[in-house]
């Protein structure tokens, strides 16, 4: 199976993602609203 032979970079592409979301919300919040109304 697939998924379970990738399972560790997936998780680790999960995690990068939700780090990525994360400092969007909190960090670059303003500028990402800004540059989601241009």
């Amino acid at each position: 199976m697939v998924l379970m032979s990738n399972s560790k970079n997936l998780c680790k592409d999960l995690f990068n993602f939700y780090v990525w979301i994360v400092s969007i919300v909190l960090f670059d919040n303003n500028s990402f609203d800004a540059e989601a109304n241009a």
